[in-house]
């Protein structure tokens, strides 16, 4: 991983804890359940986080809850059964183009994965 990437993931694990001690602040709220969906190595700053005890300095509790994918994350987010989650930028989209009234602070990701690209020509799927 380049210098870049670890820094975009730094920068964005500190803000996402800032933020989140400003939820804690603004909702007397001590406990966080935070959702991730599947399993990859993008929540491993999170939970470093959470086993360094980095929130607990800003009085908060949280817990990391894995569900099957990122759906799932963000209907329980809208459901109010979670307090945040950790996304890919493809479900915040999902959501937001469905009509949920979510918005994303922060992402791991500097950019949206590749897997799939449109092109003028109709040539499809590349990798």
């Amino acid at each position: 991983m380049h210098f870049a990437g670890k820094h975009w993931m730094i920068c964005s694990s500190v803000f996402l804890m800032v933020q989140l001690a400003a939820l804690s602040a603004a909702q007397a709220q001590d406990k966080l359940l935070i959702s991730y969906g599947g399993h990859n190595e993008t929540v491993g700053p999170m939970w470093v986080a959470v086993d360094k005890g980095i929130f607990k300095r800003y009085n908060l509790d949280v817990n990391m809850l894995q569900v099957r994918n990122g759906q799932i994350s963000l209907t329980a987010v809208m459901a109010g059964d979670v307090q945040a989650f950790w996304p890919a930028i493809s479900s915040v989209l999902s959501g937001v183009s469905g009509g949920a009234k979510i918005g994303c602070v922060a992402s791991p990701f500097n950019k949206i994965s590749s897997g799939c690209r449109a092109s003028a020509a109709g040539s499809g799927c590349k990798r």
